[in-house]
């Protein structure tokens, strides 16, 4: 089977003073490989920490990741010899949609924890 993710439509805009970009992605299909996933919310505090990601995710693949936090900050990244790597920052309310390169992510939150939302897949 070919097409087992679906992304339906992805606009991003941007309007400031000169500045007015605009660019949509409509109906991307992407192969999944495996059939293992993990979607929850993690209570994450301000020191790293991993994600709860089951050890059937084999192969990381897509994820989404939202802050439910509506006033700090959440970074998600690695653990690289016991320091924290960030990759990605999410402001409150912020979301992101990537492919992973580890089935391994971490996060620690700024001030608060926060409630982190993902949803993992395999590849």
């Amino acid at each position: 089977m070919a097409n087992e993710i679906t992304i339906t439509q992805l606009k991003f805009s941007v309007a400031k003073g000169d500045i007015a970009l605009d660019k949509t992605i409509s109906n991307q299909q992407i192969d999944m490989s495996g059939d293992a996933f993990v979607w929850q919310v993690q209570n994450v505090g301000t020191s790293h920490e991993a994600l709860s990601v089951p050890s059937e995710i084999a192969t990381a693949g897509y994820a989404f990741f939202r802050n439910l936090d509506d006033t700090n900050f959440v970074e998600i990244g690695i653990d690289d010899t016991a320091t924290f790597e960030s990759v990605i920052k999410l402001k409150p309310s912020e979301f992101a949609l990537l492919r992973l390169s580890t089935t391994a992510p971490y996060a620690k939150a700024d001030t608060a924890a926060v409630n982190l939302e993902y949803l993992i897949v395999e590849d």
